[in-house]
């Protein structure tokens, strides 16, 4: 009965440590990405909020998606005039 036992468990454990082992690498990577892309999402925030230009996101359908403060000082508008308006309105 034991001999009977032990084959199965012998097989499995080494392919239940591999799995294991890979999920947690896959984790490991997954959590490194996302602590890339925040830290870019951030230098990307501070960039377009701190530029001493005009900067905005446009939609393709010409509606403004973001703006920063330095363009609203420019164009005369505050950021809830320009937000969701067209730029030829």
């Amino acid at each position: 009965m034991l001999a009977t036992i032990s084959l199965p468990v012998m097989i499995i454990h080494p392919l239940f440590t591999v799995v294991l082992g890979l999920l947690l690498v896959e984790r490991l990577r997954r959590r490194r990405d996302l602590d890339a892309l925040r830290a870019s999402e951030e230098r990307f925030h501070g960039t377009f909020e701190q530029a001493a230009v005009g900067i905005a996101m446009v939609a393709p359908d010409g509606r403004w998606i973001k703006v920063n403060a330095r363009l609203c000082h420019i164009l005369g508008y505050d950021v809830g005039s320009l937000l969701g308006s067209s730029r030829e309105s």
